[in-house]
């Protein structure tokens, strides 16, 4: 008993005194300054960015909001059934490719040395992609090429998928 009478005597005696006061004012303060501080520091710095560094290992957004309205439009070209749709759909598909690749930070004159560039073993459909852009020039080059909704339907969709692991489309 004698022990704990005489902790509280001495925190009792801490606590009465006026440094112990100060102490406290002062830590209030530095607190308070800390708070502001991380603040600011989260205001005035790209947090977000430094967040998909993290998370991708470089600052990668999104596409621009005039971007995705053109996929869904791209993805609405399905629906009309006619050859041409599905040409135009799979061209400005690879279009949006291109431009995602650039954005991600790949180089290159055009989209087959951006896809040139970019490891097999960091992105397992870039077979899919390579393909689907092999297709787009085969469209290109022969204007009497024929496609059907099916092929369509699986390039959009390996483009989307690939698009999305990028982190270019959500």
């Amino acid at each position: 008993m004698e022990f704990l009478e005489w902790i509280q005597n001495v925190l009792q005696s801490i606590g009465d005194s006026g440094w112990f006061y100060v102490f406290k004012v002062f830590m209030a303060v530095y607190v308070t300054v800390l708070i502001v501080d991380i603040i600011l520091v989260l205001y005035l710095h790209d947090s977000v960015a430094d967040i998909r560094k993290q998370f991708r290992g470089a600052d990668v957004t999104v596409l621009k909001k005039k971007d995705r309205k053109q996929w869904a439009q791209i993805r609405s070209r399905l629906s009309r059934g006619t050859v041409s749709q599905y040409k135009l759909a799979i061209l400005e598909a690879d279009y949006i490719l291109d431009k995602g690749l650039s954005h991600v930070g790949y180089r290159g004159a055009n989209l087959t040395e951006k896809l040139e560039n970019v490891d097999t073993m960091q992105f397992a459909q870039i077979e899919d992609i390579r393909a689907a852009h092999q297709l787009r020039n085969a469209i290109v080059h022969d204007e009497h090429y024929v496609i059907d909704r099916e092929q369509t339907e699986k390039v959009l969709d390996d483009v989307e998928a690939f698009l999305k692991n990028i982190g270019v489309l959500v």
